[in-house]
């Protein structure tokens, strides 16, 4: 038999995980770019959202490895990306982790990534060098510049 443990009103909150959470304006009718964006798959918001997700944590990171009380040998952290030399965020992440974490193949992956790249909502920067790509979340108010 399976017991069923519900949320409390106590715990709801902090049921212990971080919901992901897909920005409202990739699913409201009320948005000006709803048309536009009504025809990306429902693996390219949920994308979208995995590199919010990260950016957040990214942040939280970072400002956790300024604090003066910080010792990087005792309590490692791992970034999964930065902010360039003009102060914008980007993340690193692989097609493998977006494989994985989205379970589906790379087909399906890259052309979540092309609809996010032709509805201006991402911009990939690859460099020369052998650093991972950088991943660059942009904005509704850019998406509807375009």
């Amino acid at each position: 038999m399976i017991k069923r443990v519900y949320f409390k009103r106590q715990t709801a909150g902090s049921a212990g995980f971080s919901p992901l959470q897909i920005p409202r304006f990739l699913i409201s009718t009320d948005t000006p770019a709803y048309a536009e964006l009504s025809q990306m798959s429902n693996d390219a918001k949920v994308l979208y959202a995995l590199f919010l997700d990260r950016l957040s944590a990214n942040d939280m990171s970072i400002t956790f490895l300024e604090k003066p009380w910080h010792n990087d040998r005792k309590l490692p952290v791992k970034l999964h990306g930065g902010y360039d030399e003009k102060g914008n965020a980007y993340v690193h992440y692989s097609l493998d982790e977006m494989m994985e974490q989205l379970a589906l193949s790379p087909d399906k992956v890259l052309n979540a990534l092309e609809a996010l790249l032709v509805h201006s909502m991402i911009e990939i920067f690859e460099p020369n060098t052998g650093e991972p790509s950088r991943i660059y979340p942009l904005t509704l108010a850019l998406t509807l510049t375009k």
